[in-house]
């Protein structure tokens, strides 16, 4: 049997919707491994990060507002939270210097949620550029977004 000299388990199980069932069920198999498997473990779950040198969807979203590409978001009434990397730096300092987090599992973000037009109107306004939105029916856009096989790509940003 293998023995790890360690005091705990720090385990990144990131955020997942209902449209990747796979994913959430091996996420969750995971973790019940852990609870079976370690006397002392913490579990986080974050949101999207942001921060220097983003990637993925959210830099996707900055180039798109960089180069005034209408974007869909008129009347999104949508909300998500994101959590900022230096935060999750200074969580996992405190979880890393305390042991008051342990066998837990944690939620965790800048705190409130955002819509995806707000956090838009912000990269917009770091940019010195004006968005430009245009409505479209959110069954149509779940629709596209289907069609395309990007309904997941909805829930990310």
């Amino acid at each position: 049997m293998l023995r790890l000299n360690m005091r705990y388990l720090l385990y990144w199980s990131t955020d997942s919707s209902d449209n990747e069932l796979v994913y959430t069920k091996a996420k969750l198999a995971s973790e019940k491994i852990i609870k079976n498997n370690f006397n002392k473990y913490i579990i986080l779950r974050p949101p999207l990060i942001y921060g220097p040198n983003v990637k993925a969807n959210f830099l996707s979203l900055i180039k798109m507002v960089d180069k005034r590409i209408p974007l869909p978001f008129k009347n999104l009434q949508n909300a998500r939270s994101y959590l900022y990397l230096e935060n999750l730096v200074d969580l996992i300092l405190k979880i890393i210097k305390e042991d008051k987090f342990l066998n837990k599992y944690y939620y965790v973000s800048d705190g409130g949620y955002v819509s995806t037009k707000y956090l838009t109107d912000l990269i917009a306004k770091y940019l010195s550029k004006k968005p430009l939105y245009f409505n479209i029916n959110s069954h149509l856009l779940d629709f596209l977004a289907k069609v395309l096989n990007k309904k997941n790509l909805l829930q990310k940003v």
